[in-house]
């Protein structure tokens, strides 16, 4: 019962940029992306890069790898401008923003003025918002310079990236055989994979950001609900959405999350808090012999289900050892309402997507269906019918029953009883809230037993799109158990990429901390990092296809 529940528009301006259109690409170009995004900015800083030679290098990735289709839209002529504007204020000695010059991308949710921000949909493959989203705003004040929006799953409804609009994505590890990236963030999660930018933006739901960074093999962090502004970003489940970010390493992440976070006015849900100074506490203690000391590390025995691959029981068990070498204490604890958290999340994110999709009618917002003059109720139904594709809509049409005056008290209401239940799980073993005053946030007192919980983002590796589409493995399905009760209390979180499954796929584990918590949980993803030393995507294996065309 718990388990029961190509065509290719690539908007781009590349014909102005003539070094972009080259099929193979130089090794000065290959070196550049493969960078991370401290050790850009410190050639930037240097001089030894100038940011236009970086987002040149970017966008000759982003044209020779366009097979992944990781983009939507990538704003070639505006990127280069702003690069050009970047080295300018380097030059004349001005303010220099803490990404300055680095090219980012944000997933298609996020409000960006003037640009096409569709949603993976039909529905608003015409959109230009007149505003952009504060996270994307914090970002270019920063200096960072917007490459493109990526592709995702329509309205973020999805765990493989596979129903957008735009066609899937392709996971960077292995794109021939057409694994999936992960969703509904894949194409954010692909791009910082592939080294076609930096760091990216994604949107987490129930796992939308740390599923595709496992899948992809990159980080991905979301924050506490609250910390970062939820303005501009195209609503699916409002209670549950959580801009989030990609980087290619703990380091990277925890500063593009400094960037972001912060109370913003124009978010009724953003938490009256100051911005993250995560990085600066990984500086402190990245070199200490025993860095997690007094750090305690709790393993909830719920999530040892039957349908956890024995590959991700392996990379799980050593995690925890490298966290025990480092000074933690690990120690078992009990997510009791664990069971209940995939029905409360579907009752509750379908109930409120219905409600926030209902907008778009064809009338006033979004696509609008065309010969069809009869009535305004068929012009509404044929609209949608054409605007959202068939998962969306059967998604619309369950949670517009859970809110009927029939089903609400037997399903949402339910779902929300169930909610603080799971909530109060997280809470008896993590605290209620972090400490602001402390290194370790999660100060411990006699109802805390943890300040960090371990355990696998996903059940299994990446699945082939074939396999994803003909039929979820039992894995893949429970892979939700492990992420969506997350959001439900609103908790922050990060993965990490520890490891290789049998089909050479990557496999991410992700850390959990208490509320407003994420200095500690950092703190223990930059150690498992570091012992897992993950590899990096190389040139060889990402321009497989390229060697093939010659």
């Amino acid at each position: 019962m718990l388990f029961c529940c190509l065509r290719f528009k690539l908007r781009v301006g590349l014909q102005s940029v003539g070094p972009v259109r080259r099929r193979f690409l130089s090794a000065e170009s290959t070196a550049i992306v493969s960078l991370t995004l401290h050790e850009v900015l410190a050639k930037l800083n240097h001089g030894d890069l100038s940011a236009v030679d970086v987002t040149t290098a970017c966008l000759q990735h982003i044209e020779a790898q366009k097979r992944l289709n990781a983009f939507i839209t990538v704003t070639a002529d505006a990127a280069l401008q702003q690069a050009r504007e970047s080295d300018n204020r380097r030059k004349q000695g001005k303010r220099i923003g803490r990404l300055d010059g680095v090219p980012v991308a944000a997933k298609d949710n996020f409000s960006t003025k003037g640009v096409l921000t569709s949603c993976g949909s039909k529905m608003l493959e015409e959109y230009i918002p007149p505003y952009t989203a504060t996270v994307v705003q914090r970002l270019l004040d920063e200096g960072a310079i917007l490459i493109g929006k990526t592709n995702m799953d329509e309205f973020a409804l999805g765990g493989a990236s596979t129903t957008s609009y735009y066609d899937p994505v392709l996971n960077p590890w292995n794109e021939i055989a057409k694994f999936v990236a992960g969703g509904s963030s894949g194409g954010s999660a692909c791009a910082v994979a592939a080294h076609l930018c930096f760091g990216a933006l994604g949107s987490d739901t129930g796992g939308s950001v740390r599923n595709p960074a496992a899948l992809c093999g990159v980080v991905g962090f979301m924050p506490c609900y609250g910390r970062t502004s939820r303005h501009g970003l195209v609503a699916l489940a409002s209670s549950l959405d959580c801009p989030a970010l990609f980087a290619k390493s703990v380091r990277d992440a925890a500063l593009l999350a400094d960037v972001i976070s912060g109370h913003d006015p124009l978010d009724s849900t953003s938490a009256r808090r100051p911005p993250l100074r995560v990085s600066r506490i990984l500086e402190e203690t990245r070199d200490l012999a025993k860095p997690l000391e007094g750090i305690k590390i709790g393993i909830p025995r719920e999530y040892y289900i039957e349908e956890l691959s024995l590959e991700y029981l392996e990379v799980w068990r050593q995690a925890a050892d490298w966290a025990a070498d480092a000074g933690a204490e690990v120690l078992e604890v009990s997510l009791p309402h664990t069971w209940m958290g995939l029905p409360c999340y579907y009752a509750i994110c379908n109930a409120e997507m219905a409600s926030n999709l209902a907008k778009f009618d064809g009338l006033q917002y979004g696509h609008s269906a065309a010969g069809v003059d009869h009535s305004i109720d068929a012009l509404y139904g044929v609209s949608r019918a054409e605007g959202f594709q068939l998962t969306t809509r059967n998604r619309i049409r369950s949670g517009t029953l859970f809110l009927s005056e029939r089903m609400y008290g037997e399903y949402y209401t339910m779902a929300a009883k169930a909610r603080r239940l799971i909530a109060q799980d997280f809470y008896a073993v993590l605290g209620n809230e972090a400490q602001a005053t402390n290194r370790k946030p999660c100060s411990h007192t006699s109802s805390r037993l943890a300040d960090v919980l371990l355990y696998p983002t996903a059940a299994g590796p990446a699945l082939t799109i074939s396999e994803y589409e003909h039929g979820l493995t039992p894995e893949a399905i429970a892979s939700d158990i492990y992420d969506c009760p997350v959001n439900l209390a609103g908790l922050p979180a990060i993965t990490v990429p520890v490891g290789f499954a049998k089909n050479s796929m990557p496999l991410g584990l992700q850390l959990v901390g208490c509320r407003f918590g994420e200095v500690a949980m950092t703190e223990v993803a930059q150690v498992i990092e570091n012992q897992a030393n993950f590899p990096k995507l190389t040139s060889e294996e990402n321009s497989e296809c390229n060697k093939t065309q010659s």
